[in-house]
């Protein structure tokens, strides 16, 4: 088949002149056909040439956008890499739904489904992990099959980054992708769900049908009823799941905030590093005031996790066993410890007589309330190793 598209162009601008011609008058005119015979029956190919592409258009010849495209686009195979490719196969053939699947080669490599399990920041660091897939189906009220999705469970530690192709829930008909990766974003309460999800939304019924700019369903009843079934289980189920398990992601940084924080106080107080005992008064306030972002945040965890359930509770597990610890301990404290040693950080500076360790140390609490803690110790062991 030769398709004329500079035929096309010319028809439609005919068309907006006035000049009617009917779907069939214009595949007629622009389309051409010619077949060969094959002694292989099995060879079933087709190739397709674009030849004279517009210069507007040159993306069309980057191989490696054309690739990123296909491979999320087109109805082709998981890579297998993806490790829950079969588990996702497995619940299709449970519901009676066949995935279709095409071999697909551009310049003679495969081209697959970018499907991970590893989700990364800009810098290609690893941020968090699609540790399982979970299902859901959505049927009429004659449970008839409209549609069915998964989606990745993560810690839901941020919103994906854009580095993430795979990133958001993406709509499907017959395998082939509907829109970009944010055409479901609109039934999310909020604009940035979708960016909280890896996954795959299947529409099955017939009347689901792609417009013709395929970015979207033409609308209709089934349209309608398919909306409000995704829209409930977006707001009801996974709002709740990104929210909540961001609230305690955040809940166990504080506590993780708290225990460096305490640690770093008590070698600090080990080593005699503080200035004076006001400096170590103050860490010590700030190592209290941490204690009680702690406690708050324990009791965030616990609240959290007492109305955890169905998919939430594999997330809530999963966190857990990132953050194993003992629980912050609620007991007031009486005031600051007794210092391990004599609070002298200058008394090392043996070389120096007493009135100019005395100076030294004047110099070192100037430093310390004219910036903050860690720049402050970086400037003040500078001094220290210029003197000693």
């Amino acid at each position: 088949m030769r398709c004329d598209a500079e035929m096309m162009r010319q028809l439609i601008d005919e068309n907006s002149r006035g000049k009617k011609r009917t779907a069939s008058e214009v595949l007629r005119a622009i389309n051409k056909f010619e077949s060969k015979k094959t002694k292989d029956i099995n060879a079933h190919f087709f190739k397709v040439e674009l030849i004279g592409i517009n210069k507007e258009n040159e993306d069309l010849l980057d191989t490696k956008k054309i690739r990123e495209y296909l491979s999320f686009v087109a109805p082709a195979p998981y890579q297998n890499t993806f490790h829950y490719r079969e588990k996702v196969k497995k619940h299709a053939k449970e519901i009676a739904y066949h995935i279709d699947e095409y071999s697909i080669t551009l310049d003679g490599e495969p081209i697959f489904k970018k499907y991970t399990t590893i989700l990364k920041k800009a810098d290609n660091s690893k941020i968090d992990e699609v540790f399982d897939v979970v299902f859901k189906d959505f049927r009429d009220e004659n449970g008839n099959l409209i549609a069915w999705m998964w989606v990745g469970l993560t810690q839901f530690k941020q919103a994906i980054p854009k580095i993430n192709q795979m990133r958001g829930l993406r709509l499907r008909k017959e395998n082939i992708q509907i829109g970009g990766e944010d055409a479901l974003q609109k039934l999310f309460k909020e604009d940035r769900g979708n960016s909280y999800f890896v996954g795959e939304v299947f529409a099955v019924a017939k009347d689901l049908i792609p417009n013709s700019q395929r970015d979207y369903f033409n609308e209709n009843p089934t349209r309608a009823y398919f909306e409000k079934l995704l829209r409930r289980f977006f707001n009801e189920e996974l709002h709740k799941i990104y929210y909540d398990g961001s609230a305690v992601n955040s809940a166990y940084k504080k506590i993780d905030a708290y225990k460096v924080k305490e640690a770093e106080f008590v070698e600090k107080d080990k080593k005699g590093s503080f200035v004076s005992k006001e400096y170590r008064t103050i860490e010590y306030e700030k190592v209290q005031v941490a204690k009680k972002q702690a406690e708050n945040a324990q009791i965030i965890i616990v609240k959290t996790k007492e109305k955890a359930d169905g998919i939430f509770a594999k997330v809530i597990e999963r966190i857990e066993k990132e953050h194993p610890q003992e629980p912050v301990s609620t007991t007031p404290s009486a005031g600051p410890p007794k210092p391990a040693r004599p609070v002298r950080r200058t008394d090392k500076l043996s070389a120096y007589n007493r009135d100019e360790r005395k100076l030294i140390s004047k110099i070192f609490d100037i430093i310390i309330s004219a910036t903050d803690s860690k720049t402050a110790e970086m400037i003040i062991s500078k001094i220290e190793d210029g003197l000693s």
